[in-house]
């Protein structure tokens, strides 16, 4: 199969150049370029990273973009945000501070079954914004099985409820930051990359409205979950087994708490950018990403005491095990993103999409989250990210309205697929567990996907567009 869809993409590719379409032949191999990407990501003919680096190999051979066009790209600040963001959460999952945070959320919750399935959410929830959601998911499985095993008793709604909850959860926690979730930093790069002349999203503009929209879908979804598994159930929850898991960590270590306090200095130093570069004045010479590899740097720098011997908090080791291909995937979309811009693909494209400017804007920013938010229940919601951007960059410039009306809520909505397994990696542990079918999955996740579309576009309406000043 994969050896059919590779000669399949291959004929796509060289149909586009040959094809008498009204483009330039530099803007028919950028498109070419572009669905060939699509394809081999779609049904991952090969892996989907190395697919990433096509634009580095077809661009100069096609003469759209000289080897180091092609290559800055996979360079840009955005890319060493999410490592560096990668580095510190690696530093917190090595020693433990992730799990010291869930059962700090779990301890102030209520201990009614619906008050510690929210804790459980909120404490997911939150750490997804600084971390993978795969391993915050990973993270959050044994301290549920230690919740279910504590109760005495087997209810499959319970067992619903509480597994099913720590996948929605990482995915409506990624949306918080901007180092959330992969797409979000698609969006920053291809968006600056497209739209140089408009103003940065910084981190600090970013959580003004991704934490309120993330806070206010959890509690949507936990609520849904209680009327769903919870409302005829009154259980009040035995802390032995949470106790003793919150026992093994023992008391908060020396590096626990210098992790903690770089997490906070590196959340102060993103939330307060506006200030401090203005007083230093460094305007032109400051980004996020300094931040986050400041960040970094000292958890790699500030060593701690281990059986009688000092090692860096963060060793390379460790480091290591960070997912370092989605940084490929980044690349690989603004190196895209740079070709369209160069031979003008975007403008281009704009003159064939001024038809949609007849619809409606709210409705038609709500067909297209929803059409992203079932796409993405079957394709990588980064790769959909990568390929869509450019597209509704173009349709921006036809319709005449600023990019961030559809490039933001598109953004979003592609993290929101909660239906089969394939959507987002914690909904695949969660079903490899065998503790939920696809039937449940699909039951809960139908009515979560049209909720978070329309929660998206009315947030996007109602207080994103005025917190953007567009």
């Amino acid at each position: 199969m994969k050896i059919t869809n590779f000669f399949i993409g291959i004929f796509l590719f060289f149909l586009i150049i040959f094809l008498p379409i009204p483009l330039e032949i530099s803007q028919k191999k950028v498109l070419a370029v572009c669905i060939l990407m699509a394809y081999f990501w779609i049904f991952e003919v090969i892996p989907i990273y190395i697919t990433s680096l096509f634009p580095l190999l077809l661009f100069p051979i096609l003469k759209v973009l000289t080897p180091q066009e092609a290559s800055y790209p996979y360079a840009q600040p955005e890319v060493y945000l999410f490592l560096g963001g990668f580095f510190i959460a690696k530093a917190m999952e090595k020693h433990n501070l992730h799990k010291r945070i869930s059962f700090f959320f779990l301890k102030i919750f209520p201990k009614k079954i619906e008050g510690v399935l929210l804790g459980i959410m909120f404490s997911v929830c939150f750490l997804s914004g600084w971390m993978s959601n795969t391993a915050t998911c990973i993270m959050a499985f044994p301290i549920v099985l230690a919740i279910l095993k504590s109760l005495n008793i087997e209810k499959e709604n319970i067992n619903k409820a509480f597994f099913l909850s720590i996948a929605y959860a990482s995915s409506i926690g990624g949306i918080s930051t901007p180092i959330g979730t992969p797409p979000n930093i698609v969006f920053l790069g291809q968006f600056k990359k497209l739209f140089p002349e408009l103003p940065d999203i910084t981190f600090a503009k970013w959580c003004l409205f991704g934490f309120p929209l993330s806070l206010t879908f959890l509690i949507i979804t936990w609520l849904l979950f209680y009327l769903i598994f919870l409302r005829k159930e009154n259980i009040k929850i035995g802390y032995e087994k949470i106790n003793e898991e919150r026992e093994k960590i023992g008391k908060m270590k020396l590096e626990e708490k210098i992790i903690l306090g770089v997490f906070v200095f590196v959340a102060l130093l993103w939330l307060t950018r506006n200030i401090w570069e203005r007083k230093l004045n460094l305007k032109n010479f400051s980004h996020d990403a300094l931040v986050a590899i400041l960040g970094a740097l000292i958890l790699f720098i500030i060593p701690y005491k281990e059986e009688n011997k000092l090692k860096p908090i963060l060793d390379w080791e460790t480091a290591l095990n960070i997912p370092w291909g989605i940084l490929l995937i980044f690349g690989g979309g603004f190196s895209l993103a740079s070709a369209f811009e160069k031979t003008n693909l975007t403008q281009k494209l704009s003159e064939y999409l001024k038809f949609f400017g007849n619809l409606n804007i709210v409705l038609f920013v709500t067909l297209l989250s929803l059409f992203l938010v079932f796409l993405t229940e079957v394709t990588s919601n980064t790769a959909t990210a990568t390929i869509i951007l450019p597209f509704l960059g173009s349709l921006s410039k036809a319709i005449n309205i600023n990019p961030l009306f559809l490039m933001l809520p598109a953004t979003i909505s592609v993290s929101f697929a909660f239906m089969l397994p394939s959507g987002t990696p914690p909904n695949a542990i969660v079903f490899a567990s065998g503790k939920v079918r696809i039937k449940d999955m699909a039951k809960t996740g139908i009515i979560l996907n049209f909720l978070g579309t329309f929660l998206v576009v009315a947030f996007f309406f109602l207080f994103i567009k005025h917190i953007l000043k567009i």
